[in-house]
C-alpha cells in the first residue's frame, strides 16, 4: 500500500467497519458484495463487478447488466451482456405492447394479507 501511495486506515477503524458476510444473496437473487465505511453500507452486485473487470469501469457505468440465461446467481462473464435500453425494456416487459391484462391488474389491487395472499 505503501510503494503504490495508498492510504491505509487505523486498525480500529477497520475493526468497526468490517462485515461478516460481505457477499450475501438478495430476496431477488443477486449476488452482492456490501462494505461498511463510517456507519454507511454500499453494496454492488457481482455480475457488475465481473463486467467491470472485463471491459472497464467506463463501458459499465451507468448501464444495465443482465444475465443472458435468467439466473441471476450465474455470474460467468459468458452469461452477462450489454443490451440496448430497448432490448432491455422488450426482454423485462417494460414495451408498450406487453401489458397486464384486466384480470391481472384487478388482482393487483385486490387486498392482500400479511403473508401476500389474497384476503
Amino acid at each position: 500500500m505503501d510503494r503504490f501511495d495508498i492510504p491505509r486506515r487505523s486498525a480500529y477503524e477497520a475493526v468497526t467497519n468490517r462485515r461478516l458476510h460481505p457477499a450475501v444473496f438478495t430476496d431477488r437473487g443477486y449476488v452482492v458484495c456490501a462494505s461498511n465505511y463510517r456507519g454507511s453500507t454500499k453494496s454492488v452486485g457481482i455480475h457488475r463487478l465481473v463486467m467491470i473487470a472485463e471491459h472497464g469501469f467506463d463501458a459499465v457505468a451507468g448501464k444495465d447488466v443482465p444475465h443472458r440465461n435468467g439466473i441471476r446467481f450465474d455470474n460467468r462473464p459468458e452469461n452477462l451482456e450489454f443490451p440496448t435500453r430497448g432490448q432491455y425494456a422488450q426482454r423485462h416487459g417494460f414495451w408498450t405492447d406487453i401489458r397486464p391484462s384486466k384480470t391481472e391488474l384487478g388482482n393487483l389491487q385486490r387486498e392482500h394479507d400479511e403473508r401476500g395472499r389474497f384476503k
